[in-house]
C-alpha cells in the first residue's frame, strides 16, 4: 500500500487508504486543478514556484509511506485507514511536544527548496550556517536551547557568542563580522516569523523588535575604478586559468551579476534590441525577477569568447583564483579597514564585488536609479542606499538644471 498525493479541494493532499476510511493529510501546497499533478505525485512545471512546492510534497509523501512501512515491517501488514489515522495524529503530538528549539528548525529547513540547484540559493546556505552556529552554541552551553529559553536577553547574547572566539571541535565559524552577525540574527528573526504564522511558537514583541546592540559598521566597498576596470583587462596572464577568472570578473564588473546568475547564463539569454543592442533578459535564480542588462563590447567579447559558458568553478573556488591572480597584479595593494582589522584591497575582493562595481560606477556616471533597477533586478531603491557616497565632497550637479 503507498501514499499518494492527490488534489483535493484546492490543494494537494497525501492520501492513504485500507479498508477503513480514508485519510488526507493536507501538504498546504495549492494548485488550480487536477490536471497540474500526476499519478506519481509530479507537478507540472508550469506550476507557480514548483521547485519549492515539489520539495513540500515529497516530503509529506515520505513521512507518510515511513509510517506505513513501518506499521508493515512490525505487525507483517499494512495499516487500515484508521490506524494510520492514528499513527498520523501521534507523529503530530510528537512534534508538538518537542520543546528543543533545534527540532522545530529542523522542520523550518524542511520546507526549504532541496532541488539540483540548491548551491545557487544563498538564502538556504544562510539557513544552514545558522544551524551549525545553533549546534555549536548548544556545545558551548553545554546544554539543549529550549523554546522558553528565547527571549531577547537570549538573542543578545547568542549575537555576543558569534562575536567571540570557537574552539577547534566546533564545526561552524563564530567571530563573525558585523554584517555576517547581523545576516545570522535577520535569519533566525524569520525563523521565529514563520514558527509563530504557524502557530507553534507565540513570538514575544521585544524578539520581533530586537535589534543589534553590537553597534553599525561603516560600509566599507572593496569596488574598482573604471580605470582599474580596463586596466585589470587589458592585463594578460600565460595561465588560461588565470585568464578566465580575470575576463569574468571584468564581465561582472560591466554586468553586475551574481555569481548563481553569472553561472546559469547561456546563449538563450542573450536577446537582440532596437533600443539597447545585444543585451542579457534574464530571471535572477535568488529573487526570480527579471533583468535586463545592455552589454557593451567589452562585456559581449568575453561571452563569446568562453561561448556563453562561465560555469567552470564553484563560488569558493572561483574566489580563491581571483585572489592570486589580483594580488600578482600588484593593482590593489592599497589597505582597507573592516572593523579594526586592516586588509590589502586584492583580499577584500571577490566575484560578489564585480556587482558593486558595477552599480558603483553606474551611480558615478549618475545612471537614474530606475534605470540601474533594470540591470540589477532590485524592487527598492532603499536596496541601492548602500552603494550610494553620502559622505563624499558636495558637487554641484544642479548647474546643469539651467
Amino acid at each position: 500500500m503507498i501514499a499518494k498525493a492527490v488534489f483535493h479541494q484546492g490543494k494537494v493532499k497525501i492520501h492513504y487508504q485500507n479498508k477503513t476510511r480514508a485519510k488526507r493529510i493536507n501538504t498546504g501546497v495549492t494548485i488550480t486543478s487536477a490536471s497540474e499533478i500526476s499519478k506519481d505525485g509530479r507537478l507540472k512545471s508550469t506550476v507557480k514556484d514548483v521547485e519549492r512546492k515539489q520539495v513540500i510534497i515529497n516530503k509529506f509523501k515520505k513521512d507518510a509511506q515511513d509510517l506505513v512501512d513501518g506499521h508493515f515491517h512490525k505487525h507483517d501488514n499494512y495499516p487500515t485507514g484508521d490506524e494510520f489515522n492514528k499513527l498520523w495524529s501521534k507523529r503530530d503530538n510528537l512534534l508538538v511536544r518537542s520543546e528543543r528549539l533545534l527540532d522545530f528548525y529542523d522542520r523550518f529547513l524542511a520546507w526549504k527548496p532541496k532541488d539540483r540547484n540548491i548551491k545557487k540559493l544563498s538564502s538556504l546556505k544562510d539557513y544552514n550556517s545558522l544551524k551549525k552556529n545553533l549546534t555549536d552554541y548548544e556545545s558551548f552551553l553545554g546544554e539543549e536551547i529550549m523554546l522558553g529559553d528565547i527571549n531577547k536577553e537570549w538573542l543578545g547574547e547568542f549575537e555576543a557568542y558569534l562575536t567571540g572566539c570557537k574552539d577547534d571541535s566546533y564545526t561552524s565559524k563564530t567571530n563573525h563580522k558585523l554584517e555576517t552577525r547581523k545576516k545570522r540574527i535577520r535569519t533566525l528573526k524569520a525563523f521565529f516569523n514563520w514558527m509563530d504564522e504557524s502557530d507553534l511558537f507565540t513570538i514575544p514583541k521585544a524578539l520581533s523588535n530586537f535589534k543589534s546592540e553590537q553597534g553599525v559598521a561603516e560600509t566599507v566597498k572593496a569596488v574598482l575604478t573604471k580605470a582599474e576596470v580596463i586596466k585589470l583587462y587589458k592585463k594578460k596572464f600565460s595561465d588560461p586559468k588565470k585568464e578566465f577568472i580575470k575576463d569574468v570578473f571584468v564581465f561582472t564588473c560591466y554586468t553586475g551579476l551574481r555569481f548563481s546568475d553569472l553561472i546559469s547564463l547561456t546563449k538563450r539569454h542573450i536577446k537582440e534590441l532596437d533600443s539597447a543592442g545585444t543585451t542579457i533578459i534574464k530571471k535572477a535564480v535568488k529573487t526570480g525577477y527579471e533583468f535586463s542588462i545592455p552589454l557593451n563590447k567589452v562585456a559581449l567579447e568575453i561571452l563569446e569568447l568562453y561561448d556563453y559558458d562561465f560555469s567552470r568553478y564553484d563560488n569558493a573556488n572561483f574566489n580563491k583564483y581571483l585572489h592570486i591572480l589580483l594580488k600578482e597584479t600588484e593593482m590593489f595593494d592599497d589597505e582597507l579597514d573592516f572593523e579594526e582589522e586592516v586588509k590589502e584591497r586584492w583580499e577584500c575582493l571577490s566575484i560578489h564585488r564585480g556587482r558593486d562595481t558595477f552599480i558603483t560606477l553606474l551611480i558615478q556616471e549618475r545612471v537614474p536609479l530606475n534605470e540601474i533597477m533594470k540591470y540589477t533586478g532590485h524592487r527598492s531603491v532603499s536596496n541601492l542606499n548602500k552603494y550610494i557616497d553620502t559622505k563624499g565632497e558636495l558637487i554641484n550637479y544642479t548647474k546643469e538644471l539651467i
